[in-house]
């Protein structure tokens, strides 16, 4: 049943952290030339001429690390993922 008000039920706001920190977690695994880059991109919005700049790189090597980076996350949080859904289910 959907609530009335449009609020997020306390069971969506639960799943919403959750899935906060298997993010968290999975940017914590990352190494810091890939994490730098998604951070910067993904969380602050820079784009990537900024990112160049910040960090002192060709924008090519940032575009790769981005692509790397997302690569990765996506590796490590599809199984976290999983594991969340299956332990909801219990």
């Amino acid at each position: 049943m959907e609530p009335i008000d449009g609020q997020p039920t306390p069971d969506a706001h639960v799943a919403r952290q959750d899935r906060a920190g298997l993010v968290h977690a999975a940017l914590a695994e990352l190494a810091a030339e890939f994490r730098q880059v998604i951070v910067l991109r993904e969380m602050e919005g820079c784009r990537y001429e900024e990112i160049a700049e910040i960090l002192e790189l060709p924008v090519g090597t940032v575009r790769s690390r981005i692509f790397r980076a997302r690569m990765q996350l996506r590796d490590r949080l599809a199984p976290m993922m999983q594991e969340n859904e299956t332990s909801d289910v219990r």
